[in-house]
């Protein structure tokens, strides 16, 4: 009966904090929806390890299944860190809320892919990923540069790979159209000049808060609108980039492409294929892309010989050349590519006219890495390609090593005569002055042994006398300081003793410990007690409620009313401590004063002690004071640890220590939950100030529950003894 009832109450609290169902799915989609397998194990048991992929689920991926999912992840201890909820529409920030707080830390890769993009939804993910480096939103038509200005500061020191494939964001305000694009975005997917800016950093006064540095994989195959100023855009803010494809853009030309690569200096690979306005940036390509190793000009109709030997020239490490359709070209380009390009493995002149077979198989002859392609017309890797390049830098440090032996024969017989020259010119009289210099030393020692001998008993001497006419000055003194040293002793002793009975030492009574239950719903149990509860005990919430309060105390012997602050709390002695003005301390037992002694400082007017009533809140509030608290501070992205000393009823505030500096801050704990952890006095776990109440297996709980909750919360309140 008493385990069906922990059911009840549980449900009710799942269902208090259930999201409503969202009103734009259509029938269908709640069709699917209730035809859905119950158990989240189903979605669990088929995923890869540290993967989350709900693709084949995203007909009946809802808030309810999101919030079981976090449960099971977080009672599993499963660390995930690839999300794909590509096609998922049924779920909202709600739901996703529960997700992100079990898997947040740890995603390195989101995919939300053909999706609505929800600004909701980015704004939770936002608060908990701290190390995302794969990121997919293609063909989400609503993704906006709005939304993805608000989302970029999460992942812009991070971020390596980005993909908005088929993103169709708002054109260019100044002329009715983008003026370029910058990003994996296909034909027809027409991102903001706005957007790239953010991306790339160059925009606004913070550009350093979206700016992804770090971004090292782009395409942009297929966007026709990308324009000069997108792509010089990249080459200021993303200079990391090693993988660029910019496939099919005709609208770019050699002004933005030169200002690209002079700012990209670490391109491996570079695609410009069907880019028909440029050729001239190749020798910028020379000049700036030393690390180069494979190109793509297919369909750059204009590139000449002159720009392509200024390339090959600079970027002496390539490896893969691809020309099709440069009909500009002729044979002196693969003399040039045959004397700087040794290492050569695959190239492609299918379409240019002026090179003939005869040059292709001359330039076979002179590489010697390659063959003739039976593909296409150019060369391709022979098939141990890799055998011979050891092969060749076997011979090379073959010779190395020979040219060296025969260096170091030759010097032998030169070093032989060297040495025995430096035998007789150096080290014999070096070897004469040591023994001559040994010598004094030792002569000097001596003389100086002796001295200090006889020092030595003249200096003894002198001591026995004085020890012996000090004697009774030296015994009074030791009498003297005997006295001091136990007149001392006596008087810390007093003072560990009155320490001691002013209820200054630590709280020992929070014995409760949190234990797993039979059915998975924590209890709470305390061995002194022999006591368990469904919820964290708030023992003493009144008594830690009255905690910050000013206080009047009278003293009948002054006939003078001293004011002070109530600074702590002792549970073990049911002690109030009291700092007055005047710098005093005193532990009390406020209920122990006399009637008419005593007033406190309550919603800006002085009451008696005996007319103190605390409101719901404060004594909810109670629960987290003299508790240890971190808070996540966006400035320096790091967690402050404090602790809580008291909070203030009237301005919904709680006083915490910083432990840096000893500092006490005002801190809106119950407003911005989600930037607070809270610390397990027993287990020094750190969880959500929901979570501290209710245990740490409800991941979805939040404050505004606990304060709602009706059900027990006192220290009598679910008690079962052990053994009925």
């Amino acid at each position: 009966m008493k385990r069906g009832r922990v059911k009840t109450e549980l449900g009710s609290v799942r269902a208090a904090r259930a999201p409503p169902k969202p009103r734009h799915i259509n029938n269908q989609a709640a069709s699917n929806t209730c035809d859905a397998p119950d158990d989240i194990d189903a979605i669990l048991i088929h995923q890869l390890p540290g993967t989350l992929d709900l693709r084949p689920h995203a007909a009946w991926v809802t808030d309810h299944v999101l919030v079981e999912l976090a449960i099971a992840i977080l009672q599993r201890k499963t660390t995930i860190t690839h999300l794909r909820i590509a096609g998922c529409h049924a779920f909202s920030a709600v739901g996703m809320r529960s997700l992100v707080h079990a898997i947040g830390p740890h995603l390195k890769s989101l995919d939300y892919s053909a999706s609505t993009v929800k600004r909701d939804v980015l704004k939770v993910l936002v608060t908990r990923l701290e190390d995302l480096r794969e990121l997919d939103f293609s063909s989400c038509a609503t993704l906006s540069s709005e939304i993805l200005r608000d989302f970029m500061p999460c992942c812009n020191h991070t971020l390596e790979k980005c993909n908005l494939a088929n993103c169709n964001l708002v054109n260019d305000e100044g002329n009715g159209r983008p003026t370029f694009i910058l990003l994996d975005i296909p034909t027809h997917s027409w991102p903001s000049t706005a957007a790239l800016c953010w991306l790339a950093g160059s925009l606004g006064v913070q550009g350093g808060l979206t700016q992804c540095a770090n971004l090292k994989s782009l395409n942009l195959a297929h966007s026709t609108l990308v324009g000069d100023r997108g792509v010089a855009a990249l080459g200021c803010g993303c200079a990391a980039l090693q993988f660029v494809n910019l496939e099919g853009l005709i609208n770019v030309t050699d002004a933005g492409m030169v200002k690209f690569v002079a700012g990209c200096r670490s391109l491996r690979v570079l695609h410009v294929k069907r880019c028909v306005q440029v050729h001239l940036f190749l020798a910028a390509i020379g000049a700036h892309c030393r690390h180069l190793r494979s190109i793509n000009l297919c369909g750059c109709g204009r590139v000449t010989t002159d720009g392509m030997a200024s390339l090959v020239r600079g970027a002496s490490q390539l490896q893969a050349i691809d020309v099709q359709g440069c009909n500009l070209l002729t044979e002196e380009f693969l003399c040039v590519v045959a004397t700087h390009l040794p290492a050569l493995q695959l190239l492609n002149v299918n379409g240019c006219q002026q090179i003939t077979d005869n040059g292709v198989r001359t330039l076979v002859e002179h590489l010697p890495y390659v063959m003739s392609a039976t593909q296409f017309r150019g060369l391709e890797p022979v098939a141990n390609a890799i055998s011979l390049k050891f092969a060749t830098h076997q011979k090379t440090i073959s010779h190395s090593a020979a040219i060296r032996l025969q260096a170091w024969y030759r010097g032998h017989l030169g070093r032989v005569e060297a040495a025995s020259w430096r035998r007789m010119q150096v080290e014999v009289p070096a070897a004469n002055r040591l023994k001559h210099w040994f010598t004094m030393v030792q002569l000097v020692q001596e003389v100086n042994r002796r001295a200090a001998a006889s020092s030595h008993a003249r200096r003894s001497a002198t001591m026995i006398q004085a020890l012996a006419r000090g004697f009774l000055v030296r015994a009074r003194a030791y009498r003297e300081a005997d006295n001091l040293f136990r007149l001392n002793a006596m008087l810390q002793k007093e003072r560990r003793k009155h320490a001691m009975d002013s209820a200054s030492e630590a709280d020992s009574e929070d014995d409760w410990y949190a234990y797993p239950g039979t059915n998975g719903q924590p209890w709470w149990f305390s061995p002194s007690r022999d006591v368990r509860q469904i919820v964290r005990p708030n023992c003493f919430a009144i008594a830690k409620a009255m905690v910050g309060l000013g206080v009047r105390v009278y003293w009948p012997f002054e006939d003078t009313w001293f004011e002070g602050r109530l600074v702590k709390f002792c549970t073990s002695k049911n002690k109030h401590k009291i700092e007055y003005l005047d710098g005093d301390k005193e532990w009390s037992v406020l209920n122990e004063v006399d009637i008419g002694h005593l007033q406190l400082f309550h919603h800006d007017c002085w009451l008696m002690y005996e007319n103190y009533v605390a409101s719901d809140r404060a004594k909810k509030a109670a629960l987290y004071v003299n508790t240890r608290v971190q808070r996540y501070d966006v400035t320096t992205f790091a967690w402050k640890s404090g602790k809580v000393r008291w909070f203030d009823d009237s301005t919904g505030l709680f006083c915490v220590e910083n432990d840096d500096n000893g500092e006490m801050e005002a801190v809106d704990m119950l407003g911005n939950e989600d930037d607070f952890q809270v610390q397990d006095r027993r287990s020094l776990e750190w969880m959500s100030p929901g979570a501290y109440f209710f245990g740490p297996a409800y991941a979805a709980m939040r404050v505004q529950d606990y304060f709602e909750y009706t059900g027990p919360m006192g220290a009598g309140w679910c008690i079962w003894r052990m053994g009925r």
